[in-house]
């Protein structure tokens, strides 16, 4: 008579367990933006494993000068980043161009799918030690209203809110240099 019970037991228990999600997903993806005269174009595959909380694959970097139409920049980087948050990572792409060092904030996460998201913009780093932290946030602060042109990471020619939260947003993300 026991049996009976602590199979149904079981099979109630059963159905009141959340549906498991993939632990790892792999998608691929291939965007551009045009940002200060230059094109940028952002590809590759990448795989979110969030039981093992990583990110890895590669993504391809090319910038092309728009006045020129050369290309200026083109490189293939490993990726391999830990993150903490239950469903994906932040992290900064740094592409040595110049005048300035263009950075691609980046955003994978997993879950039920897996999605990117990137951006375009001057390094947040401001005075590239490696890591975006109030350093950078205090540089944005300090230039606030002028129009200095190492503080102006959206290059729209005024250091603005939109330089201080792009620097805000990136707080903390770890930078990969291409």
């Amino acid at each position: 008579m026991k049996a009976p019970i602590l199979v149904i037991a079981l099979l109630a228990l059963t159905g009141l367990a959340p549906l498991v999600q993939a632990s790892s997903q792999t998608t691929a993806f291939d965007k551009s933006f045009t940002f200060n005269n230059f094109t940028v174009t952002v590809s590759g595959t990448i795989t979110v494993d969030t039981t093992a909380q990583t990110v890895s694959g590669s993504i391809t970097v090319t910038v092309v000068n728009d006045t020129s139409g050369k290309t200026i920049f083109s490189q293939t980087t490993p990726i391999n980043i830990s993150f903490n948050t239950n469903n994906g990572a932040h992290f900064i792409l740094e592409v040595p161009t110049f005048p300035a060092t263009l950075a691609i904030s980046s955003s994978a996460t997993g879950g039920s799918t897996t999605s990117t998201s990137f951006g375009v913009s001057k390094t947040p780093d401001i005075n590239h030690d490696g890591v975006i932290n109030i350093m950078d946030l205090t540089s944005i602060a300090a230039n606030f209203g002028t129009s200095n042109p190492a503080a102006d990471i959206t290059a729209d020619g005024t250091v603005n809110i939109q330089d201080l939260t792009l620097v805000a947003l990136d707080f903390g993300d770890p930078i990969v240099f291409v």
